[in-house]
């Protein structure tokens, strides 16, 4: 079975400072949250999408909003720089909760895109950030992929880079690229990254970003 996730990461730096990623083709959702420019830079932010069923977001312990496949995503634009807690939970009694420390920097955004389940082998997701600060690097910017799973072979336009951890990557930010993540005995995961458009593109320059993913686990048959 092959889980697909299709999408945009974008990561609009210093005028928008907030990121947007859609998980289906067919949303018809907007990019961009629109701040005045002193906020932007003040702030980091954060976009949550559900891959399936609800659950509720929190951060630091505090409750910011629910977010379900079926209403786009939930965005938290005004986050203080820093670490925080951020906290997935699903009202299903013995679901996993997805619970990890995330440091947020200034006018940069996290996008986090996951699947809770009965257990954590049998959620999935993954968490998409950047580090640095833009400046001019020729339209390069590096990428390195951590998986939950060890020895996940990770494919780049499909061609294969390799087993899990991939370590600073250089891309070439001229393009979209579409990844694979797959493991055997596991769901295929497969997203895309970077902005549609070359001028959004630029703005990821010489900046680092960082994939952190988790597979679900194929349960096995019990004749």
């Amino acid at each position: 079975m092959i889980k697909k996730i299709f999408g945009y990461t974008i990561f609009t730096l210093l005028l928008l400072g907030v990121a947007a990623w859609s998980p289906w083709e067919s949303w018809d959702l907007s990019f961009f949250t629109l701040l005045g420019i002193e906020e932007q830079t003040e702030y980091a932010g954060l976009e949550v999408y559900s891959l399936k069923d609800e659950f509720d977001v929190y951060i630091d312990g505090i409750s910011v909003g629910s977010v379900s496949p079926e209403f786009g995503s939930l965005s938290v634009p005004q986050i203080e720089p820093g670490s925080h807690i951020v906290t997935l939970r699903s009202d299903k009694e013995n679901f996993f909760e997805f619970t990890r420390p995330i440091d947020f920097h200034r006018g940069l955004s996290v996008v986090v895109a996951y699947e809770l389940g009965p257990s954590k082998v049998f959620s999935q997701g993954h968490v998409f950030y950047a580090l640095g600060e833009t400046v001019d690097e020729g339209g390069m910017a590096t990428l390195t992929i951590n998986t939950a799973q060890s020895d996940v072979s990770v494919l780049l336009d499909g061609a294969e880079l390799g087993q899990s951890p991939i370590n600073e990557l250089e891309l070439d930010l001229s393009k979209n690229y579409t990844i694979v993540l797959k493991k055997e005995g596991y769901e295929e995961l497969e997203f895309n990254i970077l902005p549609e458009t070359q001028e959004e593109r630029d703005q990821l320059s010489g900046l680092d970003l960082f994939i952190d993913a988790s597979l679900f686990l194929i349960p096995f048959d019990i004749e």
